[in-house]
């Protein structure tokens, strides 16, 4: 899908509600997300000050697993997802 990209075959995208800032991560495998997020939330509360306050992701169950949901609740995120079948 990505043949330039290393070996990347899928991404994901966080953007911000407030200020519509885009950043876009390239994928090997889904399960990296689990690791991708914790990290993209280190980089905003270094970078910019501000720790995230919630995540609205598209009901795909795949990023919530025994990583993701247990960091969202140490963390206090509040986490959302759209309904089943919808984009």
């Amino acid at each position: 899908m990505f043949p330039i990209f290393s070996g990347a075959k899928g991404f994901v995208t966080f953007i911000d509600d407030c200020t519509r800032m885009t950043w876009v991560y390239l994928l090997k495998r889904k399960a990296d997300v689990s690791h991708i997020f914790p990290n993209f939330t280190k980089m905003i509360k270094n970078q910019f000050g501000v720790s995230i306050k919630g995540i609205r992701t598209n009901n795909a169950r795949d990023y919530f697993n025994k990583i993701l949901s247990p960091y969202f609740e140490k963390e206090g995120i509040i986490h959302q997802s759209s309904c089943v079948n919808t984009p």
